[in-house]
């Protein structure tokens, strides 16, 4: 459920989210944000960089935006969201989406880094983001693992955790 729940902010960001010259898309997405008053936040998004094991693998910088109870995730050139919105494909029927791991072989990246809705209240205090909140790791990190999907828990078996990553919200309000 906390995927379905960010889906059509992915979208709308995808498709019909206005970027201006100069602009990128998060940082179109966080200037969209305060004009609907909306408080962003920059939390660490290590969960939100995993990478292979492998010797090679390089730390892909991916950008964390939260709002509220959504987190936006941005590659790290901010031009395209990192979401398994982007990646999972339909079944047979057209009608739902196909989660079986097998069909996803070798290309977990969208998948083990997405963004996510949690249900945590963030703390936000004299308008300015602190921090997610006390309730956000029991709620959004260290929840049931049967919750999640088999394809996600595969991609997060493959793809790891890597070192601690913090968002700059005010390097993409300047558009990089």
């Amino acid at each position: 459920m906390r995927y379905w729940l960010d889906k059509p902010i992915v979208e709308y960001i995808n498709n019909k989210l206005p970027v201006g010259e100069g602009e990128t898309k998060d940082s179109a997405y966080l200037k969209w944000l305060e004009e609907m008053g909306i408080v962003a936040g920059n939390p660490a998004a290590d969960l939100h960089n995993r990478t292979t094991n492998t010797e090679n693998a390089v730390h892909p910088k991916n950008e964390k935006i939260t709002a509220g109870h959504i987190e936006i995730i941005f590659t790290h050139d901010c031009n395209n969201t990192v979401s398994m919105w982007n990646h999972l494909e339909k079944d047979e029927s057209g009608v739902r989406y196909d989660t079986n791991p097998e069909r996803y072989t070798k290309d977990y990246q969208n998948i083990a880094n997405t963004d996510s809705a949690n249900y945590a209240d963030p703390k936000i205090e004299n308008g300015k983001y602190i921090n997610s909140g006390k309730g956000h790791n029991p709620l959004d990190v260290n929840f049931p693992p049967e919750t999640e999907s088999e394809l996600r828990s595969e991609a997060k078996s493959e793809y790891k955790k890597k070192p601690p990553y913090k968002t700059d919200l005010g390097k993409i309000r300047g558009g990089k």
